[in-house]
C-alpha cells in the first residue's frame, strides 16, 4: 500500500510514499538510499505532501511532531517508524452504501 497525489510544490509532481510516517533515524536511511521525503500537512480538509530538502531536515527533524514519510520503493526494507501525528480515524466520514442516484 502506498499514499499517492500530488506534491504541494509549485509544479505538483506526482508523489508516492510509504503509509508509515518515519523517525529521523528512518530519515537518514532513507536519504542515504537516495529516497526524498515528504511532510504530510493538513490543509483545511485534505492532506499535501511538501518536499523535504536538507534545511527542513535539520530545522524541523522527523520527531513525531509532524508526520514525514519517505518515498515508495518496491522491495525496499522497512524504514524505523513513528505513530502519526493525525488522527485519522476523527476525520472519517460514514456513508451510505447505497448511492445516491
Amino acid at each position: 500500500m502506498v499514499l499517492a497525489g500530488l506534491d504541494a510544490d509549485q509544479c505538483a509532481f506526482a508523489t508516492f510514499v510509504d503509509p508509515a510516517p518515519i523517525s529521523a533515524l528512518g530519515e537518514a536511511l532513507a536519504v542515504l538510499a537516495d529516497r526524498h521525503t515528504y511532510d504530510l500537512r493538513r490543509v483545511g480538509p485534505q492532506f499535501e505532501l511538501d518536499h523535504r530538502c536538507a534545511l527542513n531536515i535539520s530545522k524541523r527533524p522527523a520527531d513525531g511532531t509532524r508526520d514525514v514519510h519517505a518515498s515508495h520503493r518496491c522491495g525496499a526494507s522497512p524504514l524505523p517508524d513513528l505513530p502519526s501525528a493525525y488522527d485519522f480515524a476523527a476525520d472519517r466520514q460514514e456513508t451510505p452504501h447505497e448511492p445516491p442516484f
